[in-house]
Order: structure tokens, then sequence, then C-alpha cells
């Protein structure tokens, strides 16, 4: 526990300055890519590949791999390419009617989408050409990403620069004797990064286990 408390206490130090979307959060190519973070309006929500299967996901803010995204092109129009993903791989909208969900595709197949801008410095990610629409989280953390109406809270993002050139790396241990009295989630460490609020899941399976967090540029 004592490792666990100090942990926390690192995490709660750490501060950054955010970046928006009204800064360039565009490139030209994956090689040159800008890596960025998008999180909900809600502050505890990012959008995720875990690079297991197809599917586009929203999942609690942990700053980690996967969580990072390109985005490949201009304000008139880019693909959405992921770290985890590679370049070979950006985001298709599965359709372009309210339900259509976003998987991972090859590059030549996927959506070009484009950004429209809200008062409260949030912005709608959509298909061009359907700006009624934007990617929406659908219900929290492990839901699938899929195109709602774009004035819903959940389908605004913010935008955040990432530093992926200085990593925070966090090594778990857990430790203890005899027989957990649970055999799945442990507790939950929950910290704030630039406002945005996060939590790691402890359990059984971060025993001798280490961890890459990404924070934002300048943090």
């Amino acid at each position: 526990m004592k490792n666990l408390y100090r942990l926390l206490s690192v995490l709660m130090l750490i501060a950054s300055a955010t970046a928006t979307a009204q800064e360039n959060v565009f490139s030209e190519s994956f090689s040159k890519g800008i890596p960025v973070q998008i999180i909900n309006s809600n502050k505890k929500h990012a959008i995720c590949y875990k690079g297991n299967d197809t599917a586009v996901t929203s999942g609690v803010a942990t700053f980690t791999p996967e969580e990072i995204w390109y985005l490949i092109g201009d304000a008139n129009g880019f693909k959405l390419y992921s770290l985890v993903g590679g370049k070979r791989k950006a985001v298709k909208i599965d359709g372009n009617a309210e339900g259509s969900a976003a998987t991972m595709t090859k590059v030549k197949d996927a959506t070009l989408l484009k950004l429209s801008a809200a008062d409260d410095d949030t912005y709608s990610i959509s298909p061009v050409g359907t700006p009624e629409l934007s990617f929406n989280m659908y219900g929290g953390a492990g839901r699938d990403i899929k195109l709602y109406n774009s004035n819903d809270p959940g389908s605004r993002w913010r935008f955040k620069v990432i530093d992926t050139d200085k990593p925070l790396t966090l090594n778990y241990d857990v430790n203890t004797e005899g027989n957990l009295a649970t055999n799945t989630r442990i507790g939950n460490l929950a910290f704030l990064i630039d406002d945005t609020e996060g939590t790691i899941t402890i359990d059984k399976a971060l025993h001798r286990k280490q961890q890459t967090h990404y924070l934002p540029h300048n943090a």
C-alpha cells in the first residue's frame, strides 16, 4: 500500500498546459505526426484503440499508448490514425447514419473526417459532409465509438498534444501474503492530469507489471 500512496502522490504533482485544436494538431504524415489525446467534454473518457480487434472505444483516460492519435490531413479533411494501429490503419465509420460504429481499417478505406468547433472550446468529430453527427462515447468506458447528435455532451471532444519522447513509466507490484479476498479488482488509483480525471484499476494482473503513460506536451 505504501507504494500505491507514493505513486498517487507523484501523479497528483503532475501539471501541464492544455492544447486544443485551435493550435496545430494536424500532421502531413504519420512519420511526422503530432500525437494527441482526444478527451470527452466530461474530462474523464478518452478515445482508445487497444489493437486486439477493429473496435474503437471510449475508455477512462489513463494517458496510455492506446489513447494516442494522429490527425493526418488538415482542417478541411483528415484521417485518424492510432499509435497502436500504426501507419497502415486508420478509422472508418461503418455507414453515415446515427449509430454507425468507428472501426480501424486499411488507410485507403478510412473515412475522411472534419472538426466543428462549439462555444465551449470542444469539437465534434464528423465525417466530411455530415456535421450533424459526431463521434460519441455511447455510455462511457468500454463502449464502442459511434455516430450520434453533434450537440450531445458525449459527442464533444477536446484535444491535448502529447509528448511521446518523455514517457512516464510506472511500476506496479501487487504483493500480499496469503490469498486475496477478490480475484478481480482490488481497488482504483485515481489521478488528475491537466484537469483530466483518470483511474487505473489495480488488480492481481498488475503483479510486477510496468505501464507506460504519456503526458501532455510541456508537462
